[in-house]
């Protein structure tokens, strides 16, 4: 198992059949399923408040698409068709992006935990990124998962683990 997981113990479960609901879609050569396919009908139904999608345009610019209730109140608004981490630190937000940008290019899932970007919101966070294809073009699939302190990595940099 990737070493970065030894931080954050095994995926929490429902991340986990999200997880293979998603391998199951998966198309023959690795190709991405269709987010129609996956969401909501393959996601566990506790998961739904705490999804949000970030789309890519064709100019490659990502912006947030569908966002549930919980991550709503965490923004403090919809920030559906808003830039991606508009409101996040500039360097957090390059490599939020840049692990956005990869995922969708090697159709990779992926799991990350860290803090929470917003001080208002201090919590650590599991996140699963599932890259899907929308009717229009990409979007990467979040699922959050809020993890007690004991289970969040001790340092400030994100670990991630590709899942593929």
């Amino acid at each position: 198992m990737n070493s970065g997981m030894s931080t954050i113990g095994a995926l929490p479960e429902a991340a986990g059949r999200a997880l293979e609901a998603w391998r199951t879609l998966r198309g023959a050569a690795g190709a991405a399923p269709a987010l129609a396919d996956l969401a909501p009908a393959e996601i566990p139904r506790q998961l739904l408040p705490w999804l949000m999608t970030i789309r890519r345009l064709p100019d490659r610019q990502l912006v947030y698409g569908v966002v549930g209730e919980q991550m709503v109140e965490g923004h403090g608004e919809n920030p559906r068709g808003k830039p991606f981490l508009y409101d996040a630190p500039r360097d957090v937000a390059k490599t939020r992006i840049e692990l956005v940008h990869a995922a969708l290019d090697r159709t990779a899932p992926f799991w990350v935990a860290s803090r929470g970007v917003r001080a208002r919101q201090w919590a650590h966070f599991g996140r699963l990124g599932l890259p899907t294809l929308a009717a229009d073009g990409e979007a990467l699939l979040v699922l959050f998962f809020r993890l007690a302190a004991a289970d969040a990595p001790k340092e400030k940099i994100e670990r991630v683990v590709w899942l593929d």
